[in-house]
């Protein structure tokens, strides 16, 4: 068995600690961002889809029609809302 001693931390290991949390910091809220980003737009993609069912005539049953108009009044709020947020982000 060996004997491993301890190392200490120079201020050059403990420099390229913090530079490397920093880019992983760094990293994270971009892909966070993206994320985001693709949530809205996922929403408004939906909102589309849901305007065309909202007016789709007798082809689809009502409730389905009110359930589509709700969405396509609610969700451009949801979508804005967080484009807002990532301007603040």
């Amino acid at each position: 068995m060996a004997v491993v001693r301890p190392t200490f931390e120079t201020e050059e290991t403990a420099s390229s600690h913090g530079d490397r949390v920093r880019a992983l910091q760094a990293e994270t809220l971009a892909v966070t961002h993206d994320h985001i980003t693709a949530l809205a737009e996922a929403i408004e993609r939906m909102t589309v889809l849901a305007d065309e069912i909202a007016v789709g005539g007798a082809t689809y049953p009502q409730s389905v029609k009110d359930i589509a108009r709700r969405l396509s009044q609610e969700a451009p709020v949801a979508s804005r809302t967080l484009r807002a947020t990532l301007t603040r982000f």
